[in-house]
């Protein structure tokens, strides 16, 4: 199930091409794709800049019982499992309609935003956050998150290091520059091993756990080619979960016509009624250009 480090209380949207847009409805899967093809060569690593930044400004005993070299001893077995594990992406953004996303994603204006309703995440192994971008507030975001990774160590048993490996995975997988921050990234985030586990260690083949118990294993992922390059990507199912299976049907809230979409407002709404989508708008941009 999703882990909402951030919950949206209104609909969020995911800019994509026609045949995006095709692909999704019909295959009622979100693609997360690694996230070493995102435009910002800066992803992950400007977050792991400033966590081990904020470890090295920790001094012995600030947090009782936790040296200052248990503290980097644990810093460097984080950036040893973010090494050989792939982490996987899903963007979507709070802009309904805004002109530099459709010519970013939005298959320079042809294509589509699909705006999914809050609950159709909650199916998805994934941890929903809302992206943070750097300005002069972020050093002290991070000299606090580490201090709260300090007192994650002083657990009793195991679980120690789980807790604190998520809690700092997440603030790193969160951190962006801001000349992105026109995009108001709302980001689900899927972590595994690069290469397959053994699948008698269930620690690292099973990934995450639905609400009903039903474990998420370890899979292969996907390759496609993008602008000539290839890129991995898994994809999970939307919608609603419940005994063990997922209703996609009320999903999508709202369908938003780039302003040089290639498909018509009666292709568009034959491809989601087609597919069993109900309770929907479509709406066309506002935005327009040559």
């Amino acid at each position: 199930m999703a882990f909402f480090e951030y919950q949206p209380t209104s609909t969020i949207y995911q800019y994509t091409s026609a045949e995006g847009f095709e692909a999704i409805v019909a295959g009622k899967k979100l693609w997360f794709s690694d996230v070493i093809a995102a435009n910002d060569p800066r992803e992950i690593k400007l977050g792991q800049q400033h966590f081990l930044e904020a470890v090295k400004s920790i001094k012995d005993n600030e947090v009782d019982g936790v040296t200052s070299q248990a503290l980097h001893a644990f810093a460097a077995r984080l950036m040893k499992y973010q090494r050989e594990s792939t982490c996987f992406t899903c963007c979507f953004t709070m802009n309904a309609d805004n002109l530099p996303m459709w010519g970013s994603y939005g298959a320079n204006y042809t294509g589509l935003a699909i705006g999914f309703r809050p609950t159709a995440l909650a199916a998805v192994p994934a941890r929903v956050q809302r992206v943070n971008y750097l300005d002069e507030e972020t050093p002290a975001g991070f000299k606090e998150l580490a201090l709260q990774v300090a007192l994650d160590l002083l657990r009793p048993g195991a679980d120690a290091e789980l807790f604190a490996t998520v809690r700092a995975f997440a603030g790193v997988t969160a951190l962006k520059h801001d000349t992105w921050s026109h995009e108001r990234e709302i980001r689900m985030i899927y972590n595994q091993r690069h290469m397959k586990p053994d699948s008698r260690e269930p620690i690292t083949f099973l990934t995450a756990e639905h609400p009903d118990g039903q474990m998420v294993e370890w899979r292969e992922p996907f390759v496609r080619e993008v602008n000539g390059r290839e890129v991995k990507y898994v994809e999970f199912p939307f919608g609603r979960y419940s005994s063990g299976a997922i209703d996609p049907r009320k999903a999508i809230a709202t369908v938003v016509m780039g302003p040089n979409c290639k498909l018509g407002r009666e292709e568009v709404e034959a491809l989601l009624v087609g597919n069993a989508f109900f309770d929907f708008k479509i709406v066309a941009s506002d935005c327009q250009i040559r």
